[in-house]
């Protein structure tokens, strides 16, 4: 009862603003990740189209991979942005991880892209 009234009172964004705005995500504190303030799809792939100066296809990719793998986004949310289905979200976040593994070039840009959007393992 009393965490209801502090957020009736004071509101969420002034406790988020106050106590987890900064703080990491972290599996030790899973309300972090609820209350931070996340990033879409859209945000994702802005970043990484313009930031990282890649062509398209390699952007949405990267995106796809990112917002699957770090960002805690649903399968179908991810799909609606790129108009693919949600196995088809999970089938190219799959393939991507398959070449990470065998491009280094690839892998340092996917966390330039991680590190700066400030995304950790959900």
């Amino acid at each position: 009862m009393r965490d209801v009234y502090g957020i009736a009172k004071f509101g969420v964004e002034t406790i988020r603003d106050k106590y987890v705005n900064g703080k990491k995500t972290d599996r030790e504190l899973p309300a972090i990740r609820q209350l931070t303030m996340s990033i879409d799809v859209k945000g994702v792939y802005r970043y990484v189209s313009r930031m990282l100066q890649l062509d398209s296809s390699l952007s949405k990719k990267i995106t796809i991979y990112l917002c699957h793998r770090y960002c805690g986004m649903k399968l179908k949310q991810i799909g609606n942005y790129f108009n693919i289905t949600e196995s088809a979200v999970s089938e190219a976040s799959r393939r991507f991880n398959v070449s990470l593994k065998r491009s280094k070039e690839l892998k340092a840009h996917v966390e330039t892209a991680r590190k700066s959007l400030n995304l950790w393992n959900v």
